[in-house]
C-alpha cells in the first residue's frame, strides 16, 4: 500500500469492511481514476531509458530449448517476429472472454495459460473459477454490489413466486441466506448463501438466459451512508445512467476471476526455466474461494517477486541465438506439423 504512489496509484481509505470470505472488518484501500493511473503509469515507463513498450503486439508462441526459455514469437503491426530473451514474465490475466458473460475486458482470454502449456509448463486448479452477478440490463456488464442485496425488495420470480421458498422453507433461513450473501461477491457453495445463486440460476434457465433475474430495490437504499453502498448508488447514476430504485435491473452470473492457472513456485518460476508468471494468470496461490483483496496482492506482490527472479535468472544465463526464420518455424513446429494439420501461421494470424 505504501508503494502504490510509486506505481501511479493514489489510493484512498474507506470504511472498514470484511473482505469477501473474511470474518474481520478491516480498513479498505480503493482507487478508481483509471485514466489518471494510466497517464501516470505511461509517464513512469517513458522515464525508463531501457524499457521499450510494444503496443498492439501479441505473444503467439514461446521458443523453448532443452526445457529452458530461449525467446518469444510475437505478432504486431510489422508482422511476425521473434525476440531472443533470457527470461520472460507472463502477466496475461485469466480467461474471462471464453465465457458468454464476463466482467473482464475482451483481451483476458487465456492466452498466457495456452502459451505456457504449449511451451511445456503446467497448469493447476483450472476448475476453481469465481462468478459474480452482473447487470444484463439496463447497463450491460455493470458489476453487482453484494452489500446492496439486503435493500432489495422481497425477491420474486417473474410469475410472482418467492425466489427462495422452494429451497428454504423457513423465513429465518431466507433472511440468513440474504444476510450472508451480502458479505461476499463471488458465489460459494460453502454456506447458506449458495441458495440465492442457485435459485437465481434456476429462474434464469426457466425464464430464458437472455432475460436474467429481476431485482427491485427499496427507496431506502438512497439514504444509506456507508462508503461501499453510498458510492455505488452514486456511481450507478453518474457513470452508468442507472437509477437503482426506478430501473428494471436484471442480473445473471458473470465470470469474475480464475483462481487457477500456470503453476509457479515461490519465486514465480514455472516448469520451464526462465519462464515466470504472476497475477491471475497463475494458480496455486489461492484456494477455491479467494479472499477479497488478495488478487491485488497476487498482481503487485507476486509481480515484484517475478520481476526480481527474472532479473536474477537472466544475470546467470546467456542469450540464445535465434535463426532469422525462427518466428515462422517455431509456430509451424507447434501447429503445422501435426497429423492432418492444414493450417499455416498466415491462416491464423491477423
Amino acid at each position: 500500500v505504501r508503494r502504490m504512489p510509486e506505481l501511479g496509484i493514489e489510493p484512498r481509505l474507506t470504511d472498514p469492511k470484511p473482505a469477501c470470505f473474511a470474518r474481520t472488518a478491516r480498513p479498505t484501500w480503493c482507487w478508481s481514476d483509471w485514466n489518471a493511473i494510466r497517464t501516470r503509469a505511461r509517464a513512469l515507463l517513458a522515464s525508463m531509458p531501457n524499457v521499450t513498450v510494444r503496443e498492439c503486439t501479441f505473444a503467439v508462441d514461446l521458443i523453448v530449448r532443452d526445457g529452458a526459455l530461449a525467446g518469444v514469437t510475437a505478432s504486431g503491426p510489422d508482422g511476425l517476429f521473434s525476440i531472443a530473451c533470457k527470461s520472460a514474465v507472463l502477466a496475461t490475466g485469466g480467461f474471462g472472454d471464453l465465457f458468454e458473460h464476463s466482467l473482464n475486458t475482451p483481451d483476458v482470454s487465456g492466452d498466457g495459460q495456452a502459451l505456457a502449456l504449449a511451451g511445456g509448463a503446467q497448469l493447476i486448479n483450472m476448475e476453481f473459477l469465481q462468478f459474480i452477478p452482473g447487470f444484463l440490463s439496463p447497463a450491460y456488464k455493470t458489476v453487482f454490489r453484494e452489500t446492496a442485496l439486503p435493500y432489495a425488495a422481497r425477491m420474486r420470480t417473474d410469475d410472482g413466486r418467492d425466489l427462495l421458498s422452494p429451497y428454504l422453507s423457513e423465513e429465518a433461513d431466507r433472511v440468513a441466506c440474504i444476510r450472508e450473501r451480502a458479505t461476499h461477491g463471488p458465489f460459494t457453495s460453502r454456506g447458506i448463501s449458495k441458495w440465492f445463486d442457485i435459485a437465481m440460476m434456476e429462474e434464469i434457465l426457466q425464464a430464458g438466459a437472455d432475460r436474467g433475474f429481476r431485482l427491485r430495490y427499496a427507496p431506502e437504499i438512497r439514504e444509506v451512508r456507508f462508503t461501499f453502498l453510498t458510492d455505488y448508488v452514486r456511481w450507478l447514476s453518474e457513470r452508468r445512467g442507472v437509477d437503482i430504485v426506478e430501473d428494471d435491473i436484471r442480473i445473471a452470473p458473470f465470470y469474475h476471476a480464475a483462481n487457477g492457472g500456470v503453476w509457479i513456485d515461490g519465486d514465480c518460476q514455472t516448469a520451464v526455466k526462465g519462464l515466470l508468471a504472476c497475477g491471475e494468470g497463475t494458480g496455486g496461490i489461492h484456494g477455491a474461494d479467494r479472499q477479497g483483496g488478495n488478487s491485488t496482492g497476487s498482481c503487485l506482490v507476486f509481480g515484484e517477486i517475478a520481476a526480481t527472479a527474472a532479473v536474477r535468472y537472466a544475470q546467470g544465463h546467456g542469450l540464445a541465438k535465434l535463426p532469422a526464420d525462427e518466428a515462422r518455424s517455431s509456430l509451424e513446429a507447434h501447429y503445422g506439423r501435426r497429423p492432418n494439420a492444414r493450417l499455416k501461421p498466415d491462416d491464423i494470424l491477423p
